[in-house]
């Protein structure tokens, strides 16, 4: 199993709309795909139409080790490929466990090695804070992709998020590569880029090297849309 975790150390960056149009994309196109809501916001669980009872498991109840793993993995609607280990505001209670268990950048890690077998690609959404959650799904990841809104904020959240890769990877907690930065929010005005937006892809690029600069995603009513609709861009058109 593959596992892309999508992360930036700030909020807004389109960590959860890329994690919500990448596992529709690849579950659409044949793979097995689980997605993974390790926000406690739970954005990603409400995106995909999914409405938890107070009873039932969730990414909590998986990383504790509280239930068998496939009792935390949900079927998604009108798609028979992909589905979900939610999230919701109890998530927030993990951060303890997680810092108390000795191993808590690779416990995610060793929990998804149950279910390694069943799915090809899992997509994780990450929250936007610098915590223990944010630390064990780094260390779950075999590639990380950072969306970074084409903004100054988008590039200092770009700069705080390798700065937290490579922390984690000078003790050994992950093996994660990069797979790309996605500028998000680049705004245009008819064909001119706005300079506030070149500005900030010309700065990560400096940042991270012009190879893993993603194009862009260009601010459009279109995601939100497509959102609702619980679709893909190009089913859009």
């Amino acid at each position: 199993m593959l596992t892309i975790t999508i992360t930036s150390l700030s909020g807004g960056q389109g960590k959860t709309t890329s994690a919500l149009f990448l596992g529709r994309l690849l579950s659409r196109a044949g793979l097995p795909t689980l997605m993974l809501d390790s926000d406690p916001q739970h954005n990603l669980t409400t995106y995909l139409g999914f409405e938890l009872e107070p009873d039932q498991p969730t990414l909590l109840e998986f990383l504790k080790k509280t239930v068998a793993p496939e009792d935390s993995i949900y079927p998604t609607l009108d798609n028979d490929n992909l589905f979900l280990i939610p999230a919701d505001d109890q998530l927030d209670t993990v951060q303890d466990y997680l810092s108390n268990s000795g191993v808590g950048a690779t416990l995610l890690k060793r929990r998804l090695e149950a279910v390694s077998n069943i799915f090809k690609v899992c997509i994780i959404d990450a929250p936007p804070q610098r915590s223990q959650i944010c630390l064990t799904v780094i260390g779950a990841a075999d590639f990380l992709l950072i969306p970074a809104e084409a903004s100054v904020k988008g590039y200092g959240s770009l700069v705080r998020t390798l700065d937290l890769l490579n922390g984690l990877r000078d003790v050994g907690a992950t093996g994660a590569d990069v797979l790309g930065i996605l500028p998000f929010r680049d705004r245009w005005i008819g064909n001119t880029q706005a300079h506030e937006s070149r500005a900030a892809v010309e700065g990560m690029r400096d940042e991270a090297g012009a190879d893993l600069v993603l194009p862009s995603i260009r601010e459009s009513e279109r995601y939100k849309q497509a959102i609702n609709k619980r679709t893909t861009l190009s089913e859009l058109g």
